[in-house]
Parts: C-alpha cells; sequence; structure tokens
C-alpha cells in the first residue's frame, strides 16, 4: 500500500506540482516560530532543542514515515519533561507527522498515533503523573484525528490517481495493438504482395530486358523489403510496452552515397533528367551523421520531386561538406503548373515530418520556391535542402568522384 500511494504522489509529473511535504515542512517552521514568539516561559536550550527536534521530525516524514512515526514517543515524553508549553507545541508537531505519516501510505500507523499521543498527552512526565482532564484528551484526540483524517484523505486522492493512470495507460496499449493489427492486415499485406511480385518480375524477364527496367525492379523489390522491414519494426513496437525492443531489427540503415544513389535512380525510373554534384571525402572517410534520419528525408524528397515535377524535367542533386562540421542535400525541382496530383499520393504531412526528423537529429531543413535571375519563363523551381551535423569532429577535404 505505501510503495503504491509513494509511486502515485512522486510520480505525478504536472509542471507545477508542490512536492510531497513541503507545505507540512513550511508548517513546521512556521510553528517554531510561533512557539518561540508566544512562549510564556523562559525560553532554554532544552525547549529549543525539543522544538528544533519537532521540525526534524517533520522534514524526515516523508522521506522515513515510520522511522519518523517511532520518533514521536521519546519526543513527546522529552518534550514534556523539558516544560509545559514545550509539550503543548509538541502535540502540534505531531499532528503534522501524522498527516505524512497517513499520505505515505501507513494508514494504519498514523491511526495508532493518533491513539497513542492522545492517551500520552495525559502523563506528566516531569512530575511521573497522570492528568485525565476530558476536555484536554477531546481536544487533543479531535485535533490528531483531524491530521489523520486529511492525510488519509491525500491517500484516497493519490490511489485514485495511480488507478487512473493505470486505466489511461491500459487504453492507450490496447489502442496501440489495435492500430498494430489494422497496419499488419492492411499495409504489411500489401507490401508483402509487392515484394513478391517485384521477385517474380525479376525472375521472368531476367537478363533479356533494359538494363534499366531490371535496375528499376531491383530498385522496387529492394525498396519494398525496406519498407516492409520498417513496418513490421514499427508494428513491434506498437504491440510493445518497451521502447525499445526490435529498435534494431530493420538492420543498419543505408551509407550517406547509397542513399545518394538510391534517390538518383529513383528519380531516373519516373522520366526524370538527373543532375547531381556530390562532393564527399572518400568512401573510407566518409562524414558520419545521422544516416537514419538522412535516409528518411532524403526519401521525401525524392517523392516530392517525382510527384510535383513535369515530365522528363531536370532535377539537380547535390551533397557537400561544410567547414567540416556539417552536410548539406540538397534537391532542386521544377514544379508543374498542373493542379492534377493525385490525392493518394499527396498527404501534406511529408514536409512537417522532413522538419521534425532534421530538428531531432540537431540539424535543419528549409524548403521554398527558388527566386530565378532570368525572369520569370519556365515553370518554378523549388529547393529542398537539410543540413546534418557531423558526429565525430572534421573529416578529411572532400573530392568530387
Amino acid at each position: 500500500m505505501r510503495i503504491l500511494a509513494g509511486n502515485a504522489l512522486t510520480g505525478f509529473r504536472a509542471r507545477h506540482r508542490i512536492p510531497f511535504g513541503l507545505p507540512e515542512a513550511v508548517l513546521a517552521l512556521l510553528l517554531l516560530v510561533i512557539e518561540f514568539v508566544l512562549v510564556s516561559e523562559p525560553v532554554t536550550l532544552a525547549s529549543i532543542l525539543c522544538a528544533v527536534a519537532g521540525v526534524a521530525l517533520v522534514l524526515t516524514a516523508p522521506r522515513w514515515p515510520l522511522a519518523s512515526a517511532v520518533l514521536t514517543l521519546p519526543f513527546v515524553a522529552a518534550s514534556s519533561y523539558v516544560a509545559a508549553d514545550a509539550a503543548t507545541y509538541a502535540v502540534f508537531f505531531v499532528l503534522i507527522i501524522i498527516e505524512v505519516v497517513t499520505a505515505s501510505g501507513l494508514a494504519a500507523v498514523g491511526l495508532a498515533l493518533a491513539l497513542v499521543h492522545t492517551a500520552l498527552v495525559m502523563v506528566d512526565f516531569a512530575t511521573m503523573t497522570v492528568d485525565s482532564d476530558p476536555v484536554v484528551v477531546t481536544v487533543t484526540l479531535v485535533l490528531l484525528s483531524t491530521g489523520y483524517f486529511v492525510g488519509r484523505n491525500r491517500l484516497a486522492q493519490a490511489l485514485n490517481n495511480a488507478a487512473l493512470r493505470r486505466s489511461l495507460a491500459d487504453s492507450q496499449r490496447l489502442q496501440r495493438i489495435g492500430l498494430a493489427r489494422e497496419l499488419h492486415d492492411s499495409v504489411a499485406t500489401s507490401l508483402t504482395g509487392v515484394v513478391m511480385r517485384s521477385q517474380a518480375l525479376e525472375l521472368t524477364v531476367g537478363d533479356r530486358a533494359d538494363p534499366e527496367v531490371v535496375e528499376g525492379l531491383r530498385d522496387i523489390s529492394r525498396s519494398s523489403r525496406q519498407a516492409l522491414e520498417q513496418l513490421r519494426t514499427m508494428l513491434r513496437l506498437l504491440s510493445s510496452d518497451s521502447a525499445d525492443t526490435g529498435a534494431d531489427s530493420a538492420g543498419p540503415p543505408p551509407s550517406l552515397r547509397d542513399s545518394l544513389e538510391t534517390s538518383t535512380r529513383e528519380l531516373r525510373a519516373h522520366g526524370l533528367r538527373v543532375r547531381s554534384h556530390v562532393s564527399l571525402p572518400r568512401a573510407s572517410r566518409e562524414p558520419v551523421v545521422d544516416l537514419q534520419a538522412l535516409s528518411r528525408i532524403l526519401t521525401e524528397m525524392t517523392a516530392n520531386a517525382a510527384k510535383h515535377s513535369p515530365d522528363h524535367a531536370e532535377v539537380w542533386l547535390s551533397c557537400r561538406v561544410n567547414a567540416g562540421n556539417s552536410v548539406t542535400v540538397s534537391m532542386v525541382n521544377p514544379v508543374s503548373d498542373s493542379a492534377g496530383a493525385d490525392p493518394a499520393l499527396t498527404s501534406d504531412l511529408g514536409m512537417g515530418s522532413m522538419v521534425a526528423r532534421a530538428h531531432t537529429a540537431g540539424g535543419e531543413l528549409v524548403a521554398g520556391p527558388v527566386n530565378r535571375d532570368h525572369g520569370s519563363g519556365g515553370p518554378q523551381l523549388w529547393r529542398t535542402a537539410v543540413t546534418l551535423p557531423i558526429v565525430g569532429g572534421d573529416v578529411s577535404p572532400p573530392t568530387s568522384p
């Protein structure tokens, strides 16, 4: 019970949440000041030590509630032995401790403290006599019971919040599992069919077809297999409670050169002419960037160029190293004036996804129309450029292949 309540109290992540035990600590310090301002007896070292001990017990109660509860017994006895005023204020310190102990999950201990200290208030440890004044006993019992019920109410709220969070987590997990099933039964099944058909076509055409057709079929087969592996990785993540399950099952991302070559072949497969300028060091010294993010961004850039460029248009693809600390990949393509884009191929989500991936990788992405110097003739040009930082410092000077 105590562990559950502690998790409920410490696990609540509201932005301006008040730490557990802070209001009680402030109240204990205020009580300390009031005790020495309004005390009717001379202030002695013993009374100061008793008051400080009361504050210390309140401060330690949120972390060690059981130990603080046990130490209240000698604390009250010592306060009663020192002076009557110290014993009176000790009851209020005990009230605060009872509230903290009960709210921590030790409700039975809090109730026992309220009853035990109600009985102890009748004992004068200085004279070792018993005073059973019913008024004093009743007032003490009401005060200590108030602390117990306040703590019990806080405990009930913490348990209710924990139950709500568990219910929300279970609901979200069921939604993820349902989404994974839908994706598996629809998208994964369709991609599996694409992989199988492309492999069958590769075997059918053999070496008799145009090399560009064969290479295009291989690209389709390779891309669909990669998409299927990535989708299955996502499905495993959606169906699992662990955030890192299967994170590397799709294999390492392609290298920077491989990603650029794949984009070039993809653009040419759509009937576009590609003019590329790649300025990179030799393969063994290729700059290390977030290849996963760059591969996804470059795939989206290629798809956008293929969707929006006129037939047989020219696309400019470039890659360069910037002063040894970042890599910039840019793509410029003309934009068709026709508005008849297939709605099934356009979702308007790609740009936001590319920007988010670039920011997550520590880089930036800019996209927009290019202002032509020679007037407004010809189709409008659109430029998309992503800059990602190099991991591990400088690289050797770039050389054009």
